[in-house]
């Protein structure tokens, strides 16, 4: 874990032996994450005499089939796209969460891989296994909006979205970037933490992945600050290329505890502390729609997304 933790800040450990890395920010391909995973498996030998399998995805459930595809010395590699294809021809029981239970009732229906149960229909899939019936589906077909959440004090904590439909609506994707400071805000308070750095990832329509970060001037998680930051990036970013926009990611790091050095004499340092505090309180006890950003009168509606 050591070894790993060299390579990323977060990590999600299963068990002692395995974890979920997120690399996002320290590739900007699947060719250089590629290159990332043969680096990290030789290490692994050189400094351990160990041999590892890695399997590296878009998602957590993909990337973990992907490991044990090929063990135990294999490197798998799925290509945004390619999820559902990978998955197709495979037993139901190369995916985690499918159980012995589980297992039989599918068998019981005639289901033998994952492609037939990314086939299956809503109501036969509700009819055997309810809710979760939909959660298979999904997972079979290489579909999981899950984060890597690092174990213990976090060292870092990060937001994203994907749309429906690739844009270059700075007025949406600002809007996208407001959502995921207010809840990285929340985040950073409930666990009395502040961040010196702050990161915007953007993943162009082609699937290139580029990354821009800032130091703040002083440590914080007030809301405001978070998402000034990000706006200031985000403008960077957009500056840099004509492509539109497939994925947006927030991520705050270099945290710290709650000690602060505030004037503490600025009305505006009261006002805007005061309220983000009062807009995470409503919002946490009323849910996310209970305040929304609304465009200026003659612009229309719009909706934030959750990363």
């Amino acid at each position: 874990m050591s070894l790993l933790e060299s390579v990323s800040d977060t990590i999600e450990p299963l068990g002692f032996d395995e974890a979920y890395l997120d690399v996002s920010d320290t590739v900007e391909d699947f060719e250089a994450a590629r290159a990332l995973a043969v680096q990290l498996k030789a290490r692994v030998y050189d400094e351990l005499g160990l041999v590892a399998s890695i399997g590296v995805a878009t998602s957590k459930i993909v990337a973990k089939v992907a490991s044990d595809y090929d063990k135990p010395d294999g490197l798998v590699v799925v290509k945004p796209g390619e999820e559902a294809g990978f998955l197709a021809p495979l037993a139901i029981e190369k995916l985690p969460g499918i159980g012995k239970k589980t297992g039989e009732s599918l068998h019981n229906i005639g289901i033998e891989t994952l492609g037939q149960l990314a086939a299956l229909p809503d109501d036969v899939l509700r009819g055997a296994f309810g809710r979760y019936g939909e959660v298979l589906r999904r997972h079979a077909r290489g579909i999981d909006n899950s984060r890597v959440e690092a174990r213990g004090e976090p060292k870092s904590m990060s937001r994203e979205t994907t749309f429906d439909a690739d844009t270059r609506d700075m007025e949406y994707l600002r809007i996208a970037l407001r959502s995921m400071s207010e809840h990285l805000s929340r985040d950073l308070a409930r666990h009395t933490k502040q961040a010196s750095t702050i990161t915007v990832k953007l993943r162009w329509e082609d699937f290139q992945t580029v990354n821009r970060q800032e130091s703040l001037k002083v440590r914080t998680n007030a809301l405001s600050e978070l998402y000034e930051a990000a706006t200031r990036l985000l403008t960077h970013l957009m500056s840099t290329s004509n492509k539109r926009v497939r994925l947006i990611g927030l991520k705050v790091s270099n945290l710290s505890g709650p000690e602060k050095q505030l004037d503490m004499f600025s009305p505006e340092t009261a006002r805007v502390q005061g309220l983000d505090s009062a807009i995470s309180e409503i919002r946490g006890k009323y849910g996310e729609d209970a305040i929304r950003l609304l465009r200026k009168p003659g612009q229309g509606r719009t909706s934030s997304r959750r990363g």
